[in-house]
Formats: C-alpha cells, sequence, structure tokens
C-alpha cells in the first residue's frame, strides 16, 4: 500500500519525528488540501508485524506500507464475542471540525445514531450557529485546534449563553490538552483517529457525564 505525491520534497530535517505526527497534510492545490492517514499509527504496524518504508530524503515523498501475503485459504468469522452496539441518543450535538471529511463522517455516524447534528467548518460559523439556533444545544463537539480560535475559547464564549451545555474535545495530536487550564483538563477529550464506536461512545460519556 502506498501513498504518494509531488514535490516540494521532504528536507532531510523533516525525518526525525515523523513517526510522531498523527496526520500527513497533502498540500497540491489540485485536488484540495487534505489529511492523509496518521504516521502516527507506525508503532500499530510494528505491533502487526507490518513493514513500513520511510521515503527517501530529498527523492519526492512516499510512504509504503508492506502487508503480509496469506497463501492459506481465509474463513469468514461472526462478530467477536462482547462486540457491542453503538450508543444512541436523540440530543442536539453542534459539530465544529475544520477538516470536511472528518466533520462529514463524524456528522453521519451521529445522525446514524438518532442525533440532530449541526455542522460548522470553524469557530466563528460555530458562534453564528449557536446564536441562530432556537432550540437546545446539547454538546459542543470540537476540534481543539483550528485557525483563528481554540476548540476551548469557543467553548466559554458557547457556554456563556448556555451554562448546561456539555463538551468533547476531538484532536489528532495528544498533547492538545498540555498546558491548558482548568476548564480544558475538566472536559473530556478524544484523540483521532478514532473509530465510530469511540465516537458515539464518548459523545454519549460527555452528555450524561456530571
Amino acid at each position: 500500500m502506498c501513498a504518494e505525491d509531488v514535490p516540494p520534497r521532504l528536507p532531510s530535517s523533516s525525518t526525525d519525528g515523523l513517526t510522531s505526527l498523527p496526520f500527513l497534510r497533502q498540500t497540491r492545490p489540485n485536488p484540495a488540501p487534505r489529511h492523509l492517514p496518521g504516521i502516527s499509527t507506525y508503532p500499530l504496524l510494528l505491533r502487526a508485524r507490518l513493514g513500513l518504508r520511510i521515503p527517501a530524503v530529498e527523492r519526492g515523498t512516499t510512504f509504503t506500507i508492506y502487508l503480509p501475503r496469506i497463501t492459506e485459504s481465509v474463513t469468514p468469522t461472526d462478530a467477536p464475542a462482547g462486540s457491542q452496539e453503538l450508543p444512541r441518543g436523540t440530543e442536539t450535538v453542534l459539530l465544529v471540525e475544520d477538516e470536511k471529511g472528518v466533520r462529514q463522517l463524524s456528522s453521519e455516524i451521529l445522525r446514524a445514531r438518532g442525533y440532530t447534528v449541526l455542522e460548522a467548518g470553524d469557530p466563528l460559523e460555530a458562534l453564528v450557529i449557536a446564536e441562530q439556533r432556537h432550540g437546545t444545544i446539547d454538546l459542543l463537539l470540537t476540534d481543539m485546534v483550528m485557525p483563528g480560535m481554540r476548540g476551548s475559547e469557543l467553548a466559554d464564549r458557547l457556554e456563556a449563553t448556555n451554562p448546561k451545555l456539555r463538551v468533547l474535545y476531538i484532536s489528532g495530536y495528544a498533547d492538545a490538552i498540555g498546558g491548558a487550564g482548568a476548564n480544558e483538563t475538566a472536559r473530556l477529550f478524544l484523540q483521532e483517529p478514532f473509530t465510530p464506536y469511540d465516537l458515539a461512545n464518548t459523545v454519549r460519556q460527555a452528555l450524561v457525564h456530571p
């Protein structure tokens, strides 16, 4: 499996911390910029005995994952014991995420579980939606790091007019809460990438969290 991009090339100074990056950002003007799968999955690849080839410096950017060949026949199995149905709800969620793909996928997952989802591509749009919303917004599900305003600042502004608002932060950066104030650390945090169950379960926890 291979992910490849064209120059500008990867400088030698950028290779040291590659395996700690949660995302690789594609910057070609066409198609529009987007995030590629996180290279922070590198430890997972090692545990699964898969191979990862780091791109050659100054030769463009190519990431190659080597999957083992399976020669024996594979028999489909039932769902693992203890697998759980995704939690459901009927509350209204304000979803704020500047990455369109992540926002749309998260919205689809939550709507399929019964939630009403209001989507915003940035904090300013979220403030407008909240101001114009006549009904109650039960949960703010927001990216922690966005241009112009942190998710925590957005939460503080919305809570000023909606004290019962619950807040759930999401981010691809494990240290996004690092050095945060008391309000930030008291709220729930979900790290990207996450599974549909992770999202649905954590949203449910945030809504019933005391």
